[in-house]
């Protein structure tokens, strides 16, 4: 990889962490930063793995965060907004919508779109997606990680068995199959 004197980026390497920042995907990132197509996935993360780049790429997501005002307690406060939701929080006791200027700031962070009739009244409120947003919490407190690491009994001694056991427990496990459905 070539280096300027004062160990700056290339011009191209400047433009891949630009790229990469666009969309956080290296392959596609190398490839608009001038890169061969054909070996972008390697160059990528060759690119993202090396400590100059990577302290540039860090540097300037957090400059972009702060220019934003995104810390991790805002973004988990969004998520929290659009998790606890309400369709009920839109509608009167008629069941006709509410006026939307009224309604507090966590009302308003879940509205996805808003569909207005020819006489500029609400006819209909979309919401984010509740299930995406409680995949997000879930990942963040660590429940679906806790899930996939736990290992049942079985796992643990398939994963102590050697080879040949394995073999033959595949082979007892057929045989068990086998008879299952012959005796339907």
């Amino acid at each position: 990889m070539t280096r300027h004197a004062e160990g700056r980026l290339t011009q191209r390497q400047d433009r891949f962490v630009v790229e990469y920042l666009r969309d956080l995907n290296a392959t596609k990132a190398a490839i608009r930063a001038g890169y061969s197509a054909r070996n972008a996935d390697k160059i990528g993360s060759r690119l993202v793995g090396e400590s100059r780049i990577a302290a540039i790429i860090a540097a300037r997501q957090a400059r972009r965060a702060k220019r934003a005002d995104l810390t991790a307690e805002r973004t988990l406060e969004e998520i929290r907004r659009l998790m606890t939701s309400d369709i009920g929080n839109y509608l009167d006791e008629d069941g006709k919508p509410v006026n939307i200027r009224n309604l507090p700031e966590d009302w308003r962070a879940p509205i996805e779109r808003l569909k207005f009739d020819e006489n500029g009244n609400i006819r209909e409120i979309k919401l984010w997606s509740k299930t995406q947003a409680i995949h997000l919490a879930a990942m963040h407190l660590r429940l679906l990680v806790e899930l996939r690491e736990k290992r049942t009994d079985l796992e643990e001694r398939i994963k102590a068995m050697t080879m040949v056991q394995r073999r033959e427990f595949v082979i007892e496990l057929i045989g068990k199959a086998r008879a299952m459905f012959a005796a339907r």
